[in-house]
C-alpha cells in the first residue's frame, strides 16, 4: 500500500486507486482473521469431539475453587 500512497502523491494514482488498495488490505485482514477463528474453533470441536477435553486443558484429577475435579 505504500507504493500506492506515493504514486497518489505523485499524481499517478487516482484516490479512487488508493482507496481501493486500502479496502483490499482491510479486507485481507479481516479474512485472516476469520480463518484463524475457524481453525481454533475447529481445534477445540475435535478435542470435545474425541474426549479429550479434560487433558487439553489440563483438568485431570485437579481441584477447581476448593472442588475435587475427577475424570
Amino acid at each position: 500500500m505504500y507504493r500506492d500512497q506515493e504514486q497518489y502523491k505523485l499524481g499517478t494514482r487516482s484516490l479512487v486507486d488508493l482507496l481501493n488498495a486500502e479496502q483490499a488490505i482491510h479486507s485481507a485482514n479481516s479474512e485472516l482473521e476469520s480463518a484463524r477463528y475457524d481453525i481454533y474453533s475447529s481445534i477445540v470441536q475435535y478435542i470435545e469431539a474425541t474426549g479429550r477435553s479434560r487433558q487439553a486443558y489440563g483438568l485431570n484429577n485437579i481441584s477447581i475453587q476448593g472442588f475435587e475435579v475427577q475424570p
